[in-house]
Formats: structure tokens, sequence, C-alpha cells
């Protein structure tokens, strides 16, 4: 066992029945223990093709692999190892403009999963926030990495 400093204690293996009585006893600050397991944050494609992601708010990252504007609203494609996600960015819903994204650029995306037999998969990703975690290299975009010391 090992104490967090937050009032946690985290205990690696299972508890014995002494630790329980500790607890129990209350002594010192109010301890609870933690399983280890925490909820994922991410899904992947087979964990919505699994059921149960329908209207749901999701996280799932990616890189762009294509990006189709049609006006008020844009089709942002990631490419994942499992395959294709088809993701809908409307103006005004994200705060970001599509137009910055650019295409093998890697983003984190949460959004609602809307069933859609015309989307790779069957499904597509209504977008409500898009971040990127990194841009794809362009001649722009490193030139302000080359400077002497």
């Amino acid at each position: 066992m090992s104490f967090t400093g937050a009032g946690f204690f985290i205990c690696p293996g299972e508890m014995t029945g002494s630790d329980v009585r500790k607890l129990r006893a209350g002594k010192g600050h109010h301890m609870e223990f933690i399983s280890g397991q925490t909820q994922k944050k991410v899904v992947e494609i087979s964990d919505i093709l699994s059921g149960g992601y329908e209207g749901r708010q999701i996280s799932m990252n990616g890189a762009v692999h294509t990006i189709r504007d049609m006006g008020d609203v844009a089709f942002v494609i990631l490419r994942k190892r499992e395959g294709l996600v088809q993701t809908i960015f409307e103006r005004g819903a994200v705060d970001v403009d599509f137009r910055q994204l650019k295409e093998a650029a890697t983003v984190e995306v949460t959004g609602t999963v809307k069933k859609e037999g015309r989307a790779p998969n069957g499904f597509e990703i209504r977008l409500q926030a898009v971040q990127a975690s990194s841009s794809s290299s362009s001649s722009s975009s490193s030139s302000s990495s080359s400077s002497s010391s």
C-alpha cells in the first residue's frame, strides 16, 4: 500500500482482513481504496461496433484522413488502426475552425455517436470539440524551430 497524499491509499494487490479493520477503525485520515480500474477515456471503433454507444458522447483519437467541405457542414474522416471514422463538423457547434485542421494531423475529437448507414462502419460522430495533438509536417510549420544559439 502507498499513500498518495490526497487521502487515498492505492492498494496494488488484494486487501487483507487487517487492512479492512484498520479502515473501519477510522484511525488517521479518511481513506478509501481505489481498485485500479478506471473508465476508458478514449473509445475505439470496435467499442462502438459492440453496441451501447448510440446517442452517447465519446472521445476518439486518430489522424485526419480527408476533409470534405460542404459549406455549413464538413466531413472530417479520421484514420485509425481499425479503419476510417466519419465525423461531422457543423459550423457553430465547435469552437475550432475546421480549416485549421490539416490532413495527417493527429487529433482527439469529442462528439455524439449517431447511426449512419452511409458512413464507414455504419456510424458517425457529430463533433462538439476537436483538439489537435500534432500537425502534419509542412514548410510553414517549422519556420520558428530553426534558431541559432
